[in-house]
Parts: structure tokens; C-alpha cells; sequence
């Protein structure tokens, strides 16, 4: 993001500030700041430095972590604050006990406007344990069905035990069908 403001002043100032992209905090130490102009090159150690340097064309890189970014070319006019803010990416593993720490920081630090319900995920506890303790029904603690016993073979041509439960339902049935009437009760009015 560039803003430029008048200043009145016979140089072009530049302000630079890196932030953090994963929470927009502005990176403090290990900065290395390089300006390339026309006639010479600029360096600063400072993490957010305000250079006041001949009006022109200036190519910016930025040196963190042992890695340097090409961040941008911005033209500095005289009697102008260009205030210049860079967002950059770390590529290092999400650190989930950090970022729960900052959470509860800011918990607590909220807790003045208003109280809230749902808990954090802690992520120190063990995966599967969100804090929520469900009871079972009783019935369903023990398991009900465990699969089909070996000695039964889903082919029912080779299971005994299935050809006698087939038979006694035809059975069951015929015998069913004997006991009713043949015909339909005739409705009378």
C-alpha cells in the first residue's frame, strides 16, 4: 500500500514497513532494507526506516529470513512522505500453539465488551477430545452386530443353516395362505 502526502521539503522521504501476513503485525528485527536509484544504492538495518533521498526512480528489495523480495518500484517526487507498507508471507509451518496463545490473549482482552461461550480448540489436547463428554445411549455401548459368523457362507446353496430358515418361511407362508378364505367377504348394506 502506497500513501504519498506533501511534507515541504526539498527531498523525497520514504517510509517502509514489512508486515507480518498471517496476523498483520509489523516485523520489527532481521530486516534488511536495500533502495536502488538512479545514481546510487541505499541500505538500512532499521525496521522501519524514513529515508530522505534525491526525488527518482527507486527499486525496492527487502532481505528477511535469509530470503530477499523483490517488493516493488515506486517513482519519489520532491516534497513528498511516501509511506509505503509490504505485506510478506512466511513460509514456515503454521504454529498452532502460537496462534492459540494469541487467541486466548485476545479472549481475555475482549472479555470487557462481552463474554464468550464456545471454548477454544486447544491444540495440546489430544485429537478427537474437542471438550464436548456425549454419553452413549446404554444400549448401544456394546456392539450389536460384529459380522457373520465363519461358519456361514453367503452362498445360500452352501449354508444349512440358510436353506432350513428359507424352507420354514415358504412353509410359514403356505400354511398362512391355507388358513385364509379363498374368497372375499361379500359386503352387504
Amino acid at each position: 500500500m502506497i500513501i504519498t502526502y506533501d511534507i515541504g521539503s526539498l527531498a523525497a522521504r520514504i517510509k517502509l514497513t514489512a508486515l507480518a501476513a498471517r496476523d498483520g503485525g509489523v516485523i520489527r528485527s532481521g530486516l534488511e532494507w536495500r533502495l536502488k536509484g538512479p545514481n546510487q544504492a541505499y541500505t538500512s538495518l532499521e525496521a522501519q526506516p524514513v529515508l530522505d533521498l534525491p526525488a527518482g526512480e527507486y527499486e525496492i528489495s527487502l532481505s528477511y529470513k535469509g530470503r530477499t523480495h523483490e517488493l516493488s518500484t515506486v517513482k519519489l517526487a520532491q516534497n513528498t512522505l511516501t509511506d509505503l507498507l509490504f505485506s510478506l508471507a512466511d513460509e514456515v509451518e503454521f504454529d498452532t500453539t502460537q496462534n492459540f496463545d494469541r487467541r486466548l490473549a485476545d479472549r481475555h482482552d475482549q472479555e470487557r465488551f462481552g463474554h464468550a461461550e464456545l471454548p477454544l480448540h486447544d491444540p495440546n489436547t489430544a485429537k478427537g477430545d474437542q471438550g464436548i463428554q456425549f454419553q452413549g445411549h446404554p444400549l448401544l455401548n456394546t456392539a450389536q452386530f460384529d459380522g457373520m459368523e465363519a461358519k456361514i457362507s453367503p452362498q445360500p446353496d452352501k449354508n444349512e443353516e440358510a436353506s432350513e430358515k428359507t424352507l420354514e418361511l415358504i412353509l410359514q407362508h403356505q400354511n398362512a395362505l391355507k388358513n385364509n378364505p379363498n374368497s372375499t367377504p361379500k359386503l352387504t348394506r
